[in-house]
C-alpha cells in the first residue's frame, strides 16, 4: 500500500495523535530510493524517496524505531550506529549522569583504542576502554560539538577520518553541545535583562538532543528547520521529523567520505600574538595589565554583546551601566562567557604564549563546555587554563589532562 493512503486516512480521522500511535518503524533505503513505514498491525506502507546521488555520502540506510526513539544508521562499510531521539517535552534527558567533554586528541585516543589498541599506552588504554564501556552503557554523556565536526572533517586520511567519526558518533549517540554563539547570546541576554530589572527567559539546555542546535543559525547548512518543515503534520510528527533529519544530516556530514576544508584563523592568531607581545613588553603592574586584557576581551565580544542588548531591547544607558557594573569583576553570571574571558585574559598575560591556529577553536568550544560540563579532558596547556579559571570563578567543572585521570576522579550517579 502506498504511504499517501495511510497518511491521508490517519490525518483525516485522528489529526493529533493517530500517526504517532500507529507507527512502529520508519525505514529509509537511500540506495533504493524508498521509504517504508511499518505499523503496529504489521502492514508496510511504501513511498518513493528523493534521489540522493551524493558520491561522498557514507550512510546507505536509516531505521527509525518510533516508540523507542532510537535511530540506527548503516554505513557503506557495513557499520551500524545508534542515535537517541529526544522527546518534544524533554530535550535533554541527562538524568543525573555526568557530562564529559573530550578535546579532539582524546577522541582520537578512544578511536585508536577501538581499532588499534596496541597504539595506545597500557594505562591510557585501560582507562579508555572503561570510558567506552561507560558511554556504551549510557552511564555518562559524551557530547560532540561543531568544533569536533570541524577538526574531524578536514582530516585527509579517509580511513582515519572515518574511524574517528565512527567512534565519536557511536559514543555520543546524538548528544551534542549547543553552538557557543547561541550559548553566549542566551547568557548575555539573560544577564542584561536581569540587570535592567526585566524577567529573563529560561535557558535552553547546553548539552542536548534537540535538533539543529550544534551550529548557530547563521552557520547551519542549507538543510535546516527553516526550509524543511512539513506543512500539515501534527506537532509530534513534525518534531520527530526535524529530530531525525537533524541527526541524519550531522551524522552524514561527519562520516563524509571526502575531507572538508577548514579555514585557518591566521589573522586572528596574528592579532592575538601582537597583543600578547605588547603586554609582555609593558612594564605596568600585572593588575593593570589584567584590566587592559579585560578590555581586549570586551572588544573581542563586543559584537555578541551588542546583539544581546538589541534583543533585550534595553536602552543604551542601561547597557552601558551593565557593562561597567560587571565586566571588570571576576565573578559574573554568565558561565561560558566568564570562562572564555578568563582563559583569554590568562593566555594573553603569559609572556611565553605563542598563539596557534587551533587556539581559536579551543578557546571558543572548550570555554563554553567548561561553563556547563562536569568534566573536561584536554591537552596540558588548555587544562591548566581551565583549572585556573575554574578556581577563580568558583566553577564546578573538573579539568583533566588524560582519560586515566578522568576515570580516577569520575563519580557516577546512583
Amino acid at each position: 500500500m502506498v504511504m499517501d493512503d495511510f497518511l491521508d486516512k490517519r490525518t483525516d480521522t485522528t489529526p493529533r495523535v493517530g500517526l504517532r500511535r500507529e507507527i512502529d518503524t520508519i525505514i529509509w533505503d537511500i540506495d533504493e530510493r524508498r521509504f517504508l513505514i511499518r505499523v503496529k498491525d504489521g502492514r508496510m506502507f511504501e513511498a518513493a524517496a528523493p534521489l540522493n546521488d551524493d558520491p561522498e555520502r557514507a550512510i546507505v540506510r536509516v531505521v527509525y524505531f518510533w516508540h523507542a526513539r532510537h535511530i540506527v544508521f548503516e554505513t557503506n562499510r557495513g557499520d551500524h550506529l545508534l542515535g537517541v531521539m529526544p522527546s518534544r517535552h524533554n530535550l535533554a534527558p541527562v538524568g543525573g549522569r555526568p557530562v564529559v567533554y573530550l578535546d579532539q586528541n582524546h577522541w582520537s585516543t578512544l578511536a585508536k583504542t577501538s581499532r588499534a589498541p596496541d597504539r595506545v599506552p597500557e594505562a591510557e588504554r585501560k582507562a579508555a576502554l572503561e570510558l567506552i564501556a561507560l558511554a556504551e552503557a549510557g552511564k555518562i554523556i559524551l557530547p560532540i560539538s561543531a568544533g569536533h565536526h570541524s577538526e574531524t572533517s578536514h582530516w585527509v586520511d579517509d580511513d582515519s577520518r572515518y574511524q574517528l567519526a565512527l567512534t565519536m558518533l557511536r559514543l555520543s549517540k546524538g548528544w551534542q553541545m549547543r553552538d557557543p554563539l547561541a550559548i553566549w547570546a542566551d547568557e548575555l541576554q539573560r544577564d542584561i535583562a536581569t540587570h535592567a530589572g526585566a524577567e529573563p527567559s529560561s535557558s535552553p539546555p547546553v548539552f542536548t538532543l534537540e535538533p539543529w542546535v550544534i551550529h548557530d543559525a547563521k552557520a547551519r547548512c542549507t538543510v535546516g528547520p527553516d526550509d524543511s518543515t512539513q506543512p500539515g503534520l501534527p506537532a509530534d510528527l513534525e518534531f520527530a521529523f526535524q529530530s531525525a533529519l537533524s541527526t541524519i544530516v550531522y551524522f552524514d556530514l561527519l562520516l563524509n567520505t571526502a575531507p572538508i576544508r577548514r579555514e585557518a584563523s591566521h589573522g586572528w592568531r596574528a592579532k592575538q600574538q601582537r597583543t600578547t607581545d605588547a603586554l609582555a613588553a609593558d612594564h605596568r603592574p600585572k593588575a593593570q595589565k589584567r584590566q587592559i586584557a579585560y578590555a581586549l576581551a570586551l572588544d573581542d565580544l563586543s559584537h555578541e554583546m551588542a546583539k544581546a542588548a538589541a534583543h533585550t531591547n534595553v536602552s543604551t544607558v542601561a547597557f552601558d551601566q551593565w557593562v561597567r557594573s560587571i565586566w571588570n569583576k571576576e565573578m559574573i553570571g554568565t558561565p561560558a562567557v566568564a570562562m572564555f574571558r578568563s582563559m583569554f585574559v590568562d593566555k594573553h598575560l603569559n609572556p611565553r604564549t605563542t598563539w596557534q591556529d587551533n587556539d581559536l577553536n579551543d578557546l571558543f568550544y572548550l570555554s563554553a563546555a567548561a561553563g556547563y560540563a562536569n568534566h573536561i579532558v584536554a591537552e596540558r596547556h588548555t587544562t591548566g587554563l581551565i583549572a585556573q579559571s575554574s578556581k577563580r570563578l568558583n566553577a564546578p567543572v573538573a579539568a583533566h589532562r588524560s582519560i586515566t585521570d578522568l576515570i580516577a576522579n569520575l563519580t557516577l550517579a546512583r
